[in-house]
């Protein structure tokens, strides 16, 4: 449907008052603002849809929704080991090598990913969680239809959010440690070319998150983009308008709003 609102805009240039009127005309504009309705029940799908649908996959998904974050994580890890493996024990009251102590911390932040990822897989069930408590919402009214889909959205944009916090925070700690880890061990005598490579190739793997994106940055994105499609681009034109006196005509735009 098309909704045309005419505004007027006028400038006087002896004072710095602008005037803004707004006039719904034309297509039966009563007719096509009876129909509007809020965007969260005007989408296609609506968000407690798009929650039940997701809940059924969820399950099914749960061993392989943070694949790109594991895959940086082994990679991580691995360089570390073969790091710490390269690397000679340091004597009795002596000092470590910086690429000891850069071996460590990649071992620690692989480790620490896979073990985070492990429990999200297990333990974080945003969709499965929400579809249940939103099916059992109250909607016979418009207002109880929209607070259930209002809290959809917001489980919805949430986890887009963690999964947003999640892809940044894996590329920055698994790139970090393994580009420090390569960087110490380069041109050390201490430690292999091999290790040092391996290293650099996790550096390169730890940026697999952004190019592979979760399955909540997805559906988060997804619900987002259908939402804005419901009200289209607003076209501006300009033309010449009467002021409010009624009196004389000034410049102005005609806006159309696409629906």
């Amino acid at each position: 449907m098309r909704l045309n609102a005419r505004v007027k805009i006028f400038g006087v240039l002896s004072s710095s008052l602008i005037f803004i009127t707004l006039h719904p005309t034309a297509f039966g504009a009563s007719t096509e603002l009876a129909n509007l309705d809020y965007p969260e029940l005007m989408v296609v799908p609506k968000a407690s849809e798009r929650l039940a649908a997701e809940a059924k996959e969820e399950s099914q998904s749960a061993h392989t929704r943070l694949i790109p974050m594991q895959l940086s994580a082994a990679f991580t890890l691995a360089s570390g080991l073969m790091g710490s493996s390269a690397t000679p024990p340091t004597p009795v009251g002596g000092t470590a090598p910086s690429s000891a102590s850069a071996s460590m911390i990649a071992t620690g932040v692989g480790a620490g990913w896979l073990v985070t990822s492990v429990l999200l897989n297990m333990k974080y069930t945003p969709y499965s969680d929400a579809a249940a408590k939103v099916a059992a919402m109250p909607k016979g009214s418009k207002r109880e239809q929209l607070l259930a889909e209002r809290y959809a959205e917001e489980v919805i944009n949430s986890a887009a959010s963690l999964g947003n916090r999640l892809m940044w925070l894996s590329v920055i700690t698994n790139s970090g440690a393994s580009f420090y880890l390569a960087t110490s061990s380069f041109g050390s005598s201490l430690t292999s070319g091999s290790a040092v490579g391996i290293a650099m190739g996790s550096a390169v793997i730890g940026l697999v998150p952004l190019l592979f994106k979760t399955r909540w940055q997805k559906v988060g994105n997804l619900q987002h983009d259908y939402k804005k499609r419901i009200y289209g681009t607003l076209s501006a034109n300009p033309t010449m308008l009467k002021d409010p006196s009624g009196q004389n005509f000034v410049p102005g735009f005609s806006l159309a709003l696409n629906f």
